[in-house]
C-alpha cells in the first residue's frame, strides 16, 4: 500500500495525480493500482441499499482476482475523467439487489441517483 500525507493527516490514500506520477517514475513495480473507498446508495430491483463503494483504477481488479464471474473487468481508459459511468457488482449485491440475474451485464442501475452500466460481477 502506498500512503500519502496531506495537511494534518499522517496517512491517507494517494490522489489520482500522485498515482499517475508514481506510475511514471517507478521502475520497481510491474503495476501500480489505486482504490478509494466511500459509500453510496444503489437502487436495483429490491429496496434501495446503502453500500460500500470502491472507486478503482482500471487495472486494480485484475491484480486481485483471476477472473470475473460474469461480464468483464474495467478496460484501460475506462477509469479516466469523462469516461462512461460503469459498475462491477459483488456477488452478494448481485444476488440481493438483482436476484442473481445472469442478464445483468449491460443493464443500467442507479447509484447515488446516477445511471451506471453494469459491466461485470465479481466471484
Amino acid at each position: 500500500m502506498i500512503w500519502s500525507t496531506w495537511g494534518n493527516e499522517t496517512r491517507g490514500p494517494a490522489s489520482g495525480p500522485e498515482l499517475i506520477e508514481l506510475r511514471s517514475r517507478s521502475h520497481a513495480f510491474e503495476e501500480i493500482a489505486g482504490i478509494w473507498v466511500t459509500s453510496g446508495t444503489i437502487t436495483g430491483t429490491a429496496e434501495p441499499e446503502q453500500v460500500r463503494l470502491a472507486m478503482t483504477t482500471a487495472n486494480f481488479l485484475p491484480l486481485l482476482a483471476e477472473k470475473q464471474q460474469l461480464g468483464r473487468f474495467f478496460a484501460p481508459g475506462e477509469d479516466r475523467r469523462g469516461a462512461a459511468p460503469l459498475l462491477i457488482l459483488t456477488d452478494g449485491l448481485w444476488r440481493r439487489q438483482f436476484g442473481a440475474n445472469p442478464a445483468i451485464v449491460g443493464q443500467t442501475t442507479r447509484l447515488n441517483g446516477n445511471d451506471f452500466t453494469v459491466v461485470g460481477v465479481l466471484p
